[in-house]
């Protein structure tokens, strides 16, 4: 071991949800015939002098340490999961899209595979992962995904947005689609077309992704600049699931929602106007006309 550790979600204060609520859902969802699929955004890891490292002024080597730690944090995780019936775990966010680029490609791979591995050892559930890079994906780790998870945000900027419609996103996604499906090769795609319904969204700085307060100089909350924009999260989501018609049946697995279990409006808790979920949204109708769709 090499000192470093990854804390769960229930012992950092505020960051998310711990074991018990993650069981609770888990029979709320199962109760009415749904699956719970385990999504976690792992910021950093402890270092073992106590400090913690972010993906921000770190080093190669520093990294190499960090998955180790991800590798035990994930093993046990595994192992908890499938004794609460969760039925997949979604790996992929801020800190692996980071790994992806801090490391070379075929220690990536390895030791991501590894990972995977050790995680089946006690889950039986899906491994799904969104992927930033696949060029730097063995053969052996694709072979251990079951489901890739695609979401696009570049290409848009001031000139795209400036005639932002269902047709011109599509004009930004589907020239990759082909591309990305042919990497994955057997592999199931989820199409995932979350998107905060607020403006700035493509342009601002990642500072203003946080859905609830962080500061900036003399400004305690940016968050509470923003304006809401429920129109071009609708937009996006109906371009997304346009798309789907351009993916070979055998290649699509699905569609990924933010949606939150509860309003809370409290903005120190979360923006929830402005935040990606779609729950009481235009979104949430297109969702449900598609869905509904005869």
């Amino acid at each position: 071991s090499t000192g470093w550790s990854i804390p769960l979600a229930g012992d950092v204060a505020g960051s998310g949800m711990n074991d018990e609520s993650v069981a609770w859902i888990v029979g709320l969802a199962r109760a009415r015939g749904l699956r719970v699929y385990w999504v976690n955004q792992i910021q950093g890891a402890i270092k073992a002098d106590g400090s913690f490292l972010t993906t921000e002024n770190t080093t190669t080597e520093d990294f190499k340490q960090a998955y180790a730690a991800l590798h035990t944090y994930l093993t046990e995780r595994g192992k908890t999961l499938e004794q609460l019936g969760v039925s997949g775990i979604v790996l992929g966010s801020w800190y692996w899209d980071n790994a992806e680029r801090f490391l070379p490609a075929d220690y990536f791979s390895a030791e991501t595979a590894r990972i995977i591995r050790s995680i089946k050892t006690n889950f039986k559930g899906d491994i799904l992962y969104g992927a930033v890079d696949l060029s730097k994906y063995s053969a052996d780790l694709k072979n251990l995904i079951d489901y890739f998870v695609y979401s696009q945000y570049v290409g848009f900027n001031k000139y795209t947005l400036a005639s932002f419609s269902s047709e011109s996103v599509k004009s930004q996604i589907l020239p990759n689609l082909p591309n990305f499906v042919s990497l994955i090769g057997t592999k199931k795609l989820i199409i995932d077309p979350r998107l905060q319904s607020r403006r700035g969204i493509f342009t601002d700085s990642p500072g203003y992704f946080d859905p609830f307060c962080t500061p900036s100089g003399t400004n305690p909350c940016i968050q509470t600049t923003l304006r809401g924009d429920f129109s071009m999260q609708a937009i996006f989501t109906e371009a997304y699931l346009e798309t789907i018609a351009s993916i070979p049946p055998q290649s699509y697995g699905g569609v990924a929602m933010e949606y939150f279990v509860e309003s809370n409006l409290l903005p120190s808790v979360t923006f929830f106007n402005t935040d990606a979920t779609v729950r009481g949204k235009p979104a949430e109708y297109v969702y449900y006309r598609w869905l509904n769709a005869k």
